[in-house]
């Protein structure tokens, strides 16, 4: 079948790879036992009788969902399916957090030596190093965890034909390199760093911070690029290009993740609008242009420091802009977008130019309350750290300490401040950091944000049962409900082929003398046309498992 080729995207294919950080599980290595527990806990993301969808030798899992399970590097990762819109890419991401936790409760109840494994979202290793000095500044295990957005995007302005112009990766560039600078303040997780004199600070994005180049092919671990330029379609080259977000933030709040992928939604249109988009004034502030972080990511760590998003650097045409500036300007373009015509503004766009309005205002006003309920640095700060301070005696606001990196902040708190905690005396800093690692738990019966969406002060998208639903059921508007449907025959009518790798355009079969490869080039093919024949003909016709 071939792929339409829109003038412009209705409806923008995305999803999301989540990192997960392992406590209580051994490190993966070569070992012969510690590779058994890991394909142990990896295939126990699947029932029983569905284990021909787990790929031994890649440690891989492939859902009922058409999400995937996998080991990456040291860690586990979850991918979601690829989704219709922004909102079901939320319901899908949310989705693998009860996924994961069902996979680790049956192997505890296996294992009991691992009766502490616990998994967490967030952007950090969840080791933590005892001491600021202990061979790196970040407190903490070098490697830096994510979550990834992948968006399917044009290759070509006015949709691809052989006569249109392609959009370079620079368009993106143009449109996303301020939104990236600036988005610590709606897109961060919390953190905290400590200063040159040993006190500490909060910081707003936990990924911000280990964001060095501003356009690399950077491995997978390390520090991250702000764009990563690496172009795999997952559809028809020639129509369709991949969008790869490696610099965000991994977010629990449902409402903050469904922000997050509705603005990439609309900045990308943005730049796939030829002779569109008016770049804002350039950055002049000769304070970032020196030392190892320098340049424009420089900026974006600067901001990151300012909860309030009031600091300001200094731009070519004398003027001083904020992070929010930043924001409310291209939230301005996003909306003369709309008002010119130049892409459908559908209900969930309306929606998430609504939700970008209402949190760029109470940051304005730094409603910390109100920011609590949806952002996840605000319920960190509000929930959790301002009331450890206020029972230590603790003056908050000696936390919140806006200003370059390097700079003299001499009434800070010291990282190894005593701190009485229910479990008895800590170093300050240590307590906080494990406190946010608590929150990102990924079973959130236990975690901090699951205490927090049980009472309700997180705002919810969605209800128990449709999370519960999503575990299971792929997204129906997208290649994912073809595959399940094809891996679904495969499990019926031929039990002795083994799935050993899917992805949004490529499904690899096998029966230890045959293999497969089933490509599904139409980003936007959601069935089979021969799904109302019987299987068998179905076979037949193609001859694929014979």
């Amino acid at each position: 079948m071939n792929s339409p080729r829109p003038r412009v995207i209705k409806r923008r294919l995305g999803g999301a790879e989540t990192e997960i950080g392992l406590r209580g599980f051994p490190k993966f290595c070569q070992d012969d036992e510690i590779l058994r527990l890991w394909r142990e806990l990896i295939a126990g993301t699947l029932p029983e009788n569905r284990r021909e969808r787990f790929s031994k030798s890649a440690h891989r899992a492939t859902l009922l969902n058409q999400g995937r399970c996998y080991k990456d590097s040291e860690w586990l990762e979850y991918a979601t399916p690829e989704c219709i819109s922004a909102k079901e890419t939320t319901l899908q991401e949310t989705a693998g957090l009860g996924i994961i936790t069902k996979a680790i409760e049956r192997f505890k109840a296996k294992h009991a030596r691992f009766e502490k494994l616990s998994a967490h979202k967030c952007n950090r290793n969840t080791v933590i190093v005892d001491g600021p000095f202990s061979g790196n500044s970040h407190y903490i295990s070098s490697a830096s965890l994510g979550s990834h957005g992948n968006y399917i995007a044009l290759r070509n302005y006015s949709g691809g034909g052989k006569h249109d112009p392609p959009i370079g990766f620079g368009a993106f560039e143009s449109v996303l390199e301020t939104f990236f600078l600036s988005r610590s303040c709606i897109m961060g997780n919390g953190w905290f760093e400590i200063l040159p004199r040993g006190g500490i600070r909060f910081l707003l994005s936990q990924r911000t911070d280990v964001t060095l180049a501003r356009s690399s092919h950077t491995p997978a671990n390390g520090d991250k690029p702000l764009f990563n330029p690496s172009d795999e379609a997952h559809a028809r080259a020639d129509i369709w290009r991949r969008f790869h977000d490696v610099a965000e933030d991994s977010n629990m709040s449902e409402v903050q993740i469904y922000l997050k992928r509705g603005i990439m939604d609309i900045l990308l249109a943005l730049a796939e609008a030829e002779d569109f988009f008016i770049s804002p004034p350039s950055f002049g502030d000769e304070r970032f242009a020196r030392g190892v972080v320098s340049g424009h990511t420089a900026i974006g760590r600067f901001w990151n420091t300012d909860p309030r998003a009031q600091s300001v650097v200094l731009l070519d045409n004398g003027e001083y802009w904020s992070a929010l500036d930043f924001q409310f300007y291209l939230l301005e373009e996003a909306h003369r977008y709309f008002r010119e015509g130049r892409g459908p503004l559908t209900e969930e766009r309306r929606e998430v130019l609504a939700l970008w309005e209402e949190t760029l205002g109470d940051i304005s006003r730094f409603d910390l309350a109100k920011l609590s309920t949806y952002l996840d640095w605000a319920a960190v700060l509000y929930r959790a750290i301002i009331p450890y301070c206020e029972g230590a005696g603790i003056d908050s606001e000696r936390l919140i300490l806006p200003g370059e990196r390097g700079g003299h902040f001499y009434d800070a708190i010291a990282y190894d401040t005593p701190f009485e905690t229910k479990r008895g005396r800590a170093k300050i800093l240590s307590h906080f950091l494990q406190t946010i690692i608590e929150y990102a738990n990924v079973d959130v019966g236990r975690g901090i944000y699951g205490t927090l969406l049980k009472r309700g002060l997180m705002r919810r998208l969605f209800s128990d049962e449709e999370k519960l639903a999503a575990e299971t059921m792929p997204p129906m508007e997208t290649r994912a409900n073809y595959r399940e449907a094809l891996l679904g025959a495969v499990a019926e009518k031929r039990p002795s082929w083994a799935v050993n790798e899917t992805d949004w355009m490529l499904v690899k079969c096998d029966n230890g003398n045959i293999r497969y490869n089933h490509y599904m080039r139409n980003p936007y093919r959601a069935r089979i046309p021969e799904i109302s024949e019987p299987f068998e003909q179905w076979f037949e016709r193609y001859n694929y498992f014979k």
